[in-house]
């Protein structure tokens, strides 16, 4: 079985969603392309625009990770700007938007307020309340490798709707296949089962 790691940086891996490096050529293989908000510079326009291109790809199946970082250099409102650009870029083409948010959950959930694409926020560790929040504005979470750490993740986890969840590997070095598992021991299914439902998901994604 294979198991689909909805967002990773492992060059060797032909499956999953491969989180394109701003100098690479379009992936031979699903990839998505964005600015990370870390990223930012004052030549970002110039970087977007490559971005614009590398989208064509019928590769890709998602736009980003982009999103709100507190920690990142850039101010706050270029990061809006800059995010607010990727949105509108996703919604032109009609593809899903791969989200990175750090402390700033307020801010994404009044951005996307009227957003006409899938919207997930990925490797999502945060407390149950931003979820309930991120959940009920409609976005997706997707799950990484904190979940086979954090308890408190895993208490979210349980109780999320099979519907509104991904996972994940990121830019870890666990394999996608543990945490499967620690998904399927906490929804007490089968592996089988949170594989199933992921495809599910995924199909509506490209509704």
């Amino acid at each position: 079985m294979q198991y689909f790691d909805f967002h990773h940086h492992k060059k060797e891996l032909s499956g999953g969603i491969y989180n394109l490096v701003m100098d690479e050529p379009p992936a031979q293989r699903w990839f998505s392309a964005g600015i990370h908000p870390m990223d930012i510079t004052e030549n970002w326009q110039q970087k977007f625009e490559e971005i614009n291109r590398k989208v064509l790809s019928s590769r890709c199946i998602a736009i980003g990770e982009c999103g709100l970082d507190s920690r990142a250099a850039a101010p706050h409102s270029l990061q809006d700007e800059v995010f607010l650009k990727h949105l509108e870029l996703a919604e032109s083409l009609r593809k899903p938007l791969i989200i990175h948010c750090v402390r700033r959950h307020q801010d994404l959930i009044r951005l996307c307020g009227n957003a006409q694409v899938p919207l997930i926020v990925h490797g999502f560790n945060k407390k149950s309340e931003t979820a309930r929040a991120l959940l009920g504005a409609g976005f997706y979470l997707s799950f990484g490798a904190e979940l086979l750490r954090s308890v408190s993740l895993q208490e979210i986890f349980r109780e999320i709707s099979p519907d509104r969840f991904f996972l994940e590997t990121d830019d870890s070095e666990i394999e996608i296949e543990e945490i499967y598992s620690k998904a399927a021991e906490i929804k007490q299914m089968t592996v089988f089962q949170i594989n199933e439902q992921i495809v599910e998901n995924l199909s509506k994604l490209k509704k």
